[in-house]
């Protein structure tokens, strides 16, 4: 398994988590149409560590999935804060994914508001921190 196995299976996990919303993803082209909530997803991966020893030993990934949600502005926080929950609620502690034999183990997920607040939308970062095995290939 690689990295680009974790990736197909963090966003199957958003895609079949059916939250509704438009998403832009990365190097895909993408404009929000004004007037309609929509999110943004993307996956920072820190590096592997030794995970159990031997030639085909496996490593441990670990990051985080970000999903941003914008909702417009000056519509209150309600909606918005009602599908963090429920994006939080589906990527619990604890849960696991799986997607063509790539396990993903959620370690926590949470909400917060970013500062850099943009102009036109009201946004909420949504965390998931996640932990994954790969096999080493000698």
């Amino acid at each position: 398994m690689s990295f680009s196995a974790i990736k197909k299976t963090l966003m199957q996990a958003y895609v079949d988590g059916g939250f509704n919303l438009p998403t832009a993803y990365d190097n895909r082209s993408f404009e929000p149409k004004g007037g309609e909530s929509w999110a943004q997803v993307f996956i920072i991966n820190n590096m592997p560590e030794v995970a159990t020893l031997g030639d085909h030993g496996e490593n441990e990934h670990t990051g985080f999935l970000q999903i941003d949600i914008n909702f417009p502005i000056n519509s209150g926080d309600g909606d918005a804060l009602e599908k963090a929950d429920e994006i939080t609620h589906y990527f619990h502690i604890g849960k696991r994914f799986n997607f063509n034999e790539q396990n993903i183990f959620i370690n926590s997920s949470g909400v917060n508001r970013p500062s850099n607040q943009p102009a036109e939308w009201y946004r909420l970062v949504i965390t998931v921190y996640w932990s994954a095995r790969t096999r080493r290939i000698k």
